[in-house]
């Protein structure tokens, strides 16, 4: 079955799903957007008339697990067959840290800078807590200091981004499987896929929150020119870019100028 775009059918595609994003200007607010499950290839363009993007891929999320300690459960709240992460769908990842003892894990198909979410804004958390964070080791886990762009009056009250202050070596950062990680977590469980975990934890109780979208963030920032996973999108230019959904989930994407932003079309095509 042809592709069709814009009414004019193009041989050899089967489906094509198609958006808007605006680029921000500035390194505070990066974003970044999940790709649809087996959408392989990406096609890009960038509407300013003079001004340069920027994007690079990012690794998947592969799992999100939550911990309830008092029941000594771990339950994939978000996995492989699940349709991860749209903005706008209800009940998407929703969970309660109901004490200082359960935990929340993202496993990666490698390491990240961090991961943008994106909540609903009727269930968010009200109480003044902070989010503190461990990542995967050959040792257990490893203490990581975020900074948490989703603290207003505690953690997870608003949309924002979750970054690394450093993030963790490749030779620090390790991949595992979280049986291996967590005495109480059955062996085949996550399908005892070697990931790059992050565990998530509050000091107490916060409220029950609904993540609509997490995705995750480049290691460097897309706007640094000097990393090699960054690539141009030169105003007015249309690209297009194969996707290896075995290992990438989401786009980061920037404008090259300090306070200007643009848009860029996004259109994920399914062979």
């Amino acid at each position: 079955m042809p592709r069709i775009i814009r009414d004019i059918p193009i041989k050899g595609f089967k489906n094509e799903l198609e958006t808007a994003v605006s680029s921000p200007a500035t390194v505070a607010n990066r974003r970044s957007i999940n790709l649809y499950r087996g959408y392989d290839e990406i096609l890009l363009r960038n509407v300013h008339a003079t001004i340069d993007g920027a994007f690079g891929l990012v690794p998947a999320i592969r799992y999100v697990v939550f911990l309830d300690d008092s029941a000594g459960t771990y339950t994939v709240i978000a996995g492989p067959q699940s349709e991860m992460f749209a903005r706008g769908e209800a009940n998407t990842i929703q969970f309660l840290l109901g004490s200082a003892t359960d935990r929340l894990f993202v496993g990666t198909t490698d390491r990240v800078g961090g991961y943008r979410l994106d909540l609903d804004a009727s269930l968010v958390n009200n109480n003044n807590q902070a989010l503190t964070a461990h990542h995967s080791s050959s040792t257990g886990w490893t203490a990581v200091t975020i900074t948490d762009g989703t603290n207003s009056t505690g953690t997870l009250a608003q949309d924002g981004n979750i970054t690394f202050d450093t993030v963790p070596t490749a030779a620090a950062w390790g991949s595992m499987k979280l049986s291996d990680l967590e005495d109480r977590v059955p062996k085949g469980f996550a399908g005892d896929q070697k990931l790059h975990w992050i565990r998530f934890q509050a000091a107490a109780i916060l409220d029950t929150v609904e993540i609509e979208q997490m995705s995750s963030l480049l290691v460097v920032a897309a706007d640094d020119t000097a990393d090699s996973d960054v690539m141009t999108v030169r105003f007015a230019g249309e690209y297009t870019i194969d996707v290896d959904t075995s290992y990438i989930g989401s786009m980061e994407y920037f404008s090259r100028h300090d306070t200007t932003d643009i848009t860029m079309d996004i259109t994920q095509i399914k062979h």
